[in-house]
């Protein structure tokens, strides 16, 4: 399970930085394209989960949401994409949450370490204020040209996808 867990925290550091690199080279168009691959997860997700819905055991799928929460999910998925003028506001919140929670998870890293003795855990909780000083500053920044922002939340992605990989790797 721990294996898992650490090879899923670093495919979140890399699509951090991946989206990071992005939002710092190519802030006008990320929006629109954000909305569309976002939209087109939800929907395949949205079918990933009623095709499951009707493979498992109906035993084991009593008390599950699968069928409900996928049609939720491509609903959501098409939303998003119709009205991406309205989701694309909302771009940078979601990217400062994301940041906060890096930062917050960074912070749990670095307790945890000097719960456990770790003679270097302060490095950590430095990673871990960074990343939630640069999260707020994404989440009630004002920036007047909004391209600017994304490149700011471009920055404060890559370096929080790149202190992620070495807080799961260290």
């Amino acid at each position: 399970m721990l294996s898992r867990m650490k090879w899923t925290s670093l495919a979140y550091a890399l699509l951090y930085v991946a989206a990071g690199i992005m939002l710092l080279l190519y802030p006008g168009k990320i929006g629109a394209m954000f909305c569309d691959l976002f939209g087109i997860a939800l929907i395949i997700y949205g079918i990933i989960n009623i095709v499951m819905y009707f493979m498992i055991d109906i035993k084991e799928s009593l008390y599950r949401n699968d069928f409900a929460s996928g049609i939720i999910k491509i609903l959501l998925g098409i939303m998003v994409i119709y009205h991406k003028d309205v989701f694309r506001e909302l771009i940078p919140f979601l990217l400062a949450i994301a940041i906060i929670s890096s930062g917050f998870s960074k912070l749990q890293d670095g307790v945890d370490a000097a719960r456990i003795g770790y003679p270097n855990g302060w490095q950590f909780l430095l990673l871990a204020a960074i990343s939630v000083i640069a999260g707020l500053v994404v989440l009630f920044g004002t920036f007047k040209d909004p391209e600017l922002l994304l490149q700011v939340a471009g920055g404060a992605l890559l370096y929080s996808g790149l202190t992620d990989m070495y807080t799961t790797l260290y």
